[in-house]
């Protein structure tokens, strides 16, 4: 707590001195959709309504062109009947421009609903965030 306070009262000063003031990372806001490469998307998902919030976003940013989308679904711990039609919607319009969708980070409650939808057969996965972003790099 200490070390704390003398921190925030260093970055006090050095705002006074200078006008600047020091990052802290946590303070940051999360980044869920990143323009990975020109050819790349990637979409770090959450909950409800955030979901439904970066799909919507997602989409969006399809719309002014073609891109490659990889789906970090660490953050997703369930899905309900509008997600995956936001998903199979997704994957409709990312195929439609002849580009690749892959999803990562899929927590086991998640991969229940995909196999019990029989979802798991529709859409390619990767085990973690770089070997989604490999594959579609590489075009596999």
């Amino acid at each position: 707590m200490f070390l704390g306070n003398a921190c925030r009262g260093q970055d006090d000063a050095r705002e006074a001195v200078t006008g600047e003031r020091s990052i802290d990372a946590d303070m940051l806001p999360a980044m869920p959709l990143t323009e990975w490469s020109e050819e790349i998307v990637l979409v770090e998902l959450g909950e409800e309504p955030a979901f439904s919030e970066e799909m919507g976003n997602l989409m969006a940013r399809l719309a002014q062109g073609a891109a490659h989308v990889v789906l970090d679904l660490r953050g997703v711990s369930g899905l309900n009947s509008s997600n995956l039609a936001q998903l199979l919607r997704l994957r409709k319009k990312v195929n439609s421009q002849g580009r690749k969708l892959r999803l990562s980070g899929v927590r086991d409650t998640v991969w229940s609903v995909l196999i019990v939808t029989g979802l798991d057969k529709v859409f390619d996965f990767s085990e973690d965030l770089s070997a989604a972003l490999a594959s579609v790099q590489m075009g596999l």
